[in-house]
């Protein structure tokens, strides 16, 4: 980052003729988020209730916490993911724009941050500000849409009018609107206001708008999301399974379609065994390791071993976010096959691989 440039600056332009398919985004600030207690997320801590004794009217999901900050910055790697998002243009404010950036710029997506005025942060508590500028260094480029000299009443750098101050953001809100072509990922419940007028301005320039609200209610809030026992890892659950391609597992150099033929493969130390493996489809790869010679520790290192590969898989941002979002629910490997040892058959069974994936998911959301 090298100091703000004027949404006209050559190097604006340069930087939009270098991405041209790039994706606005808006939406809600911490206030507007639903309450923690209405959320699967684990409750606040006492800790942050005494430091911020204001948090249910300004930050009553626990945005600036570090669970909250965390899961919502891993549902939007998922979404940014699962988006295809090719770059994106952000406002880094807080609440859904500080979250939406620091995702784009941990997957390395080109981002470029658009601030209202270039003093904006100071409005904001000191922790918030150090966040603000660590996230302005790291972006490609920042666009200031409005001086703050022209927002000035006095002074002070928060002597700012109130209704220029307005303008700005919005200001702001329009140039993320007009400019690139790809969709714009807004955060919107719905309820009127600044989130709800960049909408507004995004249908009447017939941007496509993907708004996500649904996706976060559908993984985070309560009332949406059943406490029953995830049981078989099938249909809207299928990405929970070992035979799910579309994440390869690199184990000793080789490279495995799904986790079911790496961990097969890995029943035998012989490299020159193990190869067949890194082209075989999970059922096939199930099959040809019974017939594998195991290696004389097999018994002791496999789960272990499986641990180790779903949590590679489960490196997949999207697939994180997918993980936590099932909140507190039991997931249970129940099948009709008969095995009992990763799973549950007839009601009977260990559940290793239903325990492996519950472990990886508290990680997730502490880590």
């Amino acid at each position: 980052m090298n100091g703000f440039y004027a949404p006209g600056a050559p190097e604006v332009l340069a930087w939009f003729a270098a991405h041209p398919e790039v994706s606005g985004t808006t939406g809600h600030r911490p206030k507007d988020f639903p309450r923690r207690e209405d959320t699967v997320l684990e409750p606040l801590t006492e800790r942050f209730k005494q430091r911020n004794p204001n948090y249910p009217k300004y930050d009553p999901m626990g945005l600036d916490e570090p669970v909250g900050e965390l899961a919502m910055i891993e549902f939007y790697k998922g979404i940014l993911t699962t988006r295809k998002v090719k770059a994106l243009n952000a406002g880094a404010a807080l609440g859904h724009d500080s979250l939406i950036t620091e995702a784009g710029l941990q997957l390395g997506l080109p981002v470029m941050i658009s601030v209202p005025f270039e003093t904006q942060q100071l409005l904001w508590p000191k922790a918030v500000q150090a966040k603000w500028r660590s996230m302005l260094e790291r972006a490609d480029i920042v666009v200031c849409v409005t001086p703050v000299e022209r927002l000035k009443n006095g002074t002070g750098p928060t002597d700012l009018d109130m209704e220029l101050m307005k303008a700005a953001m919005s200001d702001r809100n329009k140039f993320m609107m007009a400019n690139g072509t790809g969709p714009v990922i807004a955060f919107w419940s719905g309820k009127p206001g600044g989130t709800g007028n960049a909408v507004k301005q995004c249908n009447q320039l017939r941007r496509t708008l993907d708004n996500i609200y649904p996706d976060f209610t559908k993984q985070f809030l309560i009332a949406e999301t059943s406490k029953e026992p995830i049981c078989g890892f099938q249909g809207e659950f299928r990405w929970m399974s070992n035979f799910i391609p579309g994440h390869p597992i690199k184990m000793q150099g080789m490279n495995y379609e799904t986790v079911e033929a790496a961990y097969q493969a890995a029943k035998t130390n012989d490299l020159a065994l193990r190869e067949p493996f890194t082209g075989m489809k999970p059922g096939a790869a199930k099959q040809a390791g019974k017939k594998l010679p195991l290696r004389a520790d097999w018994e002791q290192v496999k789960l272990d071993l499986m641990k180790a590969l779903i949590r590679t898989k489960f490196k997949d941002p999207a697939l994180r976010a997918k993980l936590i979002g099932t909140g507190e629910r039991q997931l249970i490997e129940s099948n009709p096959w008969g095995d009992v040892y990763w799973g549950v058959s007839k009601g009977v069974g260990e559940n290793h691989l239903g325990k492996i994936l519950m472990a990886i998911r508290e990680e997730a959301r502490t880590n």
